[in-house]
């Protein structure tokens, strides 16, 4: 798969960090986009493995002794990049979402939030934030304090925070029942919510508080290579 970057002849000559993300990307999987074509053809290339892996360690008494990324997005301003992660229990305390951010993706800092209170000694000087899950951006949601959306795997349900790190419950209950893993989108062509689990079809578009309905064929079938 590869990225286009449209810009203008000057832009272009521009150099731009790895961390820049500014400008009109559009990831072209297919030619649903494109009116035409001359003389071009589809690429695929293999990714390269970062040699210095893990980025990610365990250094922090309440991270425990396992680091589970869930989501990561671009930064508000196009600037670097955001991660949601948890960490399987501590003995004392259990699992916990928390946050990092880095300005290249490689390189990351895990900043004192000061909003969770660590159990094992009550302190808030951490990266923990109040939920976890699939995090999506939807800055056109009409509300602010529904900038951000995140959905729970096990039992689906919303969650809405303003900056990706206070959160409400926002569904009532279940948005659609599925197993144990999956993965909801905003779709900005239809402005509807599009989610995928495990061991379920994938559902019908929905809204983020409206019932969600199942649809009738699964996306992938057990056994049944992905193309």
């Amino acid at each position: 798969m590869f990225l286009l970057l449209l810009l203008s002849p000057s832009a272009a000559l521009a150099a731009k960090s790895l961390g820049d993300l500014t400008g009109p990307w559009q990831l072209f999987l297919d030619d649903y986009l494109v009116s035409s074509k001359e003389n071009a053809v589809r690429r695929y290339h293999a990714f390269d493995k970062y040699t210095n892996n893990p980025i990610m360690v365990v250094d922090q008494p309440w991270e425990h002794n396992v680091i589970n990324c869930t989501t990561v997005l671009p930064a508000e301003d196009g600037k670097g990049y955001r991660m949601w992660y948890y960490c399987w229990g501590h003995p004392k305390d259990g699992s916990h979402t928390l946050y990092a951010s880095s300005a290249d993706g490689i390189h990351w800092e895990k900043p004192k939030l000061g909003l969770i209170p660590w159990k094992v000694d009550g302190s808030t000087n951490n990266n923990l934030v109040g939920t976890g899950g699939n995090i999506s951006h939807t800055p056109n949601d009409p509300d602010p304090a529904r900038r951000y959306k995140a959905v729970h795997s096990g039992k689906f349900f919303f969650s809405s925070s303003p900056d990706g790190l206070r959160w409400d419950r926002l569904s009532k209950g279940e948005i659609f029942s599925a197993g144990d893993t999956g993965h909801v989108i905003w779709d900005p062509l239809t402005d509807k919510y599009r989610g995928y689990a495990t061991r379920s079809a994938p559902s019908s578009p929905a809204s983020a508080a409206a019932p969600w309905a199942t649809a009738r064929a699964p996306a992938l079938r057990p056994g049944r290579p992905c193309a």
